[in-house]
């Protein structure tokens, strides 16, 4: 090899450490940037025994760390009588993600397997054993049982996943509007009553066992006397139980939601920061038109803190916000993880009724109120 050839080898490859090294670089750096874009700004912190979480009000990720894509949907508002509902209410998944859509009016469960085909129906209306009067809620237990809860006959009735009625308790002793079961059968019931002739509401949220006796009141928001009047907009509560059967919940005059251990106890408290969403003219307007004339009522400026949320089977919690997507009947979505962090904001369509093996489940109406079940995928890219 000559001189020249030499040097010329030499300089390329001096060159090609150069390059290796910057791209070494630029590559830390990137890592190192993104680290830190990705850093959380909130605060965990021990009070009393009790861990509180503070949320900043904006999300730990700025990308799309989540989507969703519609692969399932059930309902015809004309067609298949098999497949067309009066009123939607409920909905539950088993594991064989078989999906039991309970009919208010119509009074019966029916049962879809996974692609959408009706597999049968459970109940009738009326009041002998396995019949409903006006059934508001449907839960499965241990992938064993399901339980269908009934306003009208004021019962739970059991079956098995086949359909085949086991027996019914009387509820009337526990009083409660809505309740969420626990997957040992433990019940939390949520009660709201009027607290004077002007309508203010109080709450409350009491544990029972599997027989409906009373455990203990897990929280409660005492009805208080406005002068201004009926608040059209009032705040209520939302809340879920957790795949290891830890009750959150959130009452929405602010953004705070409160986990109780299955024991009862409260051990979680989470916070975040929030802009309120102001109330417009035309929702104002169709509030309005319901309420009878001369009745005293008080508008705020702005609309409760959140709407309601649900929790994922990795613990993570899907607050739906009062934000719209713009141009849109969508909804902003707060991510919060199973630390209690704000993570992302998401638009979702429909809101999360149900997750199962990953996927996650929605009640959805079309331009004419008619309402559909729906299955969506879901894709993490974290």
């Amino acid at each position: 090899m000559g001189v020249n050839q030499k040097l010329g080898a030499d300089k390329e490859v001096k060159m090609k450490i150069v390059i290796g090294g910057l791209s070494v670089f630029l590559i830390f750096t990137f890592f190192c940037c993104s680290s830190q874009e990705t850093e959380w700004q909130g605060s965990i912190e021990e009070v009393d025994g009790v861990t509180v979480v503070r949320n900043p009000k904006e999300p730990m990720y700025e990308e799309d760390i989540f989507s969703s894509e519609e692969e399932l949907s059930i309902g015809e508002s004309e067609g298949r009588e098999e497949y067309m509902f009066q009123s939607i209410r409920y909905i539950a998944v088993d594991e064989q993600e078989n999906i039991y859509i309970l009919d208010r009016k119509a009074g019966n469960l029916k049962v879809f397997d996974k692609n959408g085909s009706l597999v049968r129906t459970i109940g009738k209306k009326g009041q002998g054993p396995g019949e409903f009067n006006l059934p508001g809620q449907v839960f499965i237990i241990s992938e064993k049982e399901l339980w269908v809860y009934d306003d009208g006959n004021r019962s739970f009735s059991f079956f098995t996943l086949d359909g085949d009625f086991i027996k019914s308790i009387n509820a009337s002793k526990a009083e409660g509007l809505e309740a969420k079961i626990d997957s040992k059968g433990n019940f939390s019931l949520a009660s709201m009553n009027y607290s004077d002739e002007t309508g203010h509401l109080s709450y409350r949220l009491d544990m029972y066992d599997k027989k409906l006796n009373y455990i203990k009141r897990i929280d409660s928001i005492p009805g208080t006397t406005d002068h201004r009047g009926r608040n059209l907009f009032s705040p209520l509560f939302s809340w879920a139980i957790d795949s290891d059967d830890n009750i959150v919940y959130g009452y929405q005059k602010e953004y705070k939601l409160k986990v109780f251990s299955t024991d009862g106890n409260l051990v979680k408290m989470i916070t975040k920061e929030y802009k309120p969403v102001k109330i417009t003219k035309e929702e104002i307007d169709e509030r309005m038109a319901s309420i009878q004339p001369r009745r005293k009522v008080y508008i705020p400026q702005y609309r409760p803190a959140f709407r309601r949320f649900s929790i994922d089977e990795e613990g993570r919690i899907f607050v739906m916000t009062w934000q719209r997507v713009e141009g849109k009947e969508w909804f902003y979505h707060d991510i919060i993880d199973s630390l209690g962090r704000y993570i992302a904001k998401i638009p979702l369509k429909g809101h999360p009724r149900v997750w199962k093996n990953g996927k996650f489940y929605t009640i959805e109406e079309d331009e004419n109120g008619y309402r559909y079940v729906k299955r969506y995928k879901v894709t993490w890219k974290i």
